[in-house]
């Protein structure tokens, strides 16, 4: 959970992912992109399309949120249902301390 993720996209990713990971990097397939796991990611870009080695159309750099965390960790998303139930009690309560 400490890494952030880079999402390059070009016309070969089977390629872009295999030049990567042969250098070393945790590297999965998504939908249309690579997705690299790195520790700070924004560094990392100038490298990862260097190495690529071939035409990169779209870079995305992603730092984990809390939000990402806690689905790792839970399978759930923290969702505002929770905070719309206990508001209301938080409201009654204040109002009956005045």
């Amino acid at each position: 959970m400490a890494a952030d993720t880079v999402e390059l996209a070009s016309a070969d990713n089977d390629l872009v992912a295999s030049r990567l990971s042969q250098a070393g990097y945790n590297v999965k397939m998504g939908s249309d992109a690579v997705v690299v796991f790195t520790p700070d990611g924004e560094s990392q870009v100038a490298r990862l399309i260097d190495i690529a080695a071939t035409p990169i159309r779209n870079v995305h750099v992603h730092r984990p949120t809390l939000d990402d965390v806690f689905l790792h960790f839970t399978g759930r998303q923290i969702r505002d249902e929770h905070a719309e139930r206990t508001l209301p009690m938080a409201m009654r309560a204040r109002a009956r301390h005045r």
